[in-house]
């Protein structure tokens, strides 16, 4: 969401513009070759099949789950509401419980030792997924609750899975 209001568009301006869905990507600096998978099946359903973009949507993004591109960037859907008078969001985030728990990044080091990739295998607490610093005499932990308002989309594919935050811009 933070693209739009960067670039100057308002809510009144996207209304006005007639325009029915926008999908953008979050990631600063994209590598549109990682996009080719979600946008030839884009053109698939939606502009060669005739189907709406958001009932399409979780197929997207089971297709995409295989490759890199979930691994870069979240995806966000703003689409009329009902009444034409709202603009709606739904963002995607792309859940790992190894490689992106919860939607987050690992770092890539520990804040305590500073030891690179020392990361233990990931454990739960409820909905916390915990890493602890492997390096010898390191207490150091990383831990990523469950965001609120998060829901899961779709099928597990590969050991991840996507989310979906709907909300009201």
């Amino acid at each position: 969401m933070s693209l739009y209001i960067k670039s100057g568009i308002s809510t009144t301006s996207f209304i006005s513009l007639n325009i029915n869905d926008m999908v953008t990507f979050t990631a600063p600096q994209l590598h549109a070759s990682l996009t080719s998978h979600f946008f030839v099946d884009y053109t698939m359903r939606v502009v060669i099949e005739g189907f709406g973009l958001k009932p399409s949507f979780q197929s997207l993004l089971t297709t995409s789950a295989q490759s890199n591109f979930a691994r870069h960037t979240n995806i966000v859907h703003l689409y009329h509401g009902q009444d034409g008078s709202k603009v709606l969001t739904d963002s995607y985030i792309f859940s790992h419980p190894k490689l992106r728990p919860w939607g987050q990044w690992l770092p890539i080091s520990c804040p305590s030792c500073s030891s690179l990739h020392s990361w233990s295998d990931p454990t739960r607490h409820q909905s916390t997924i915990i890493f602890a610093c492997t390096r010898s005499g390191c207490l150091g932990l990383c831990t990523f609750p469950k965001p609120e308002g998060v829901e899961p989309v779709g099928k597990e594919v590969n050991g991840g899975r996507w989310m979906v935050k709907s909300g009201q811009w």
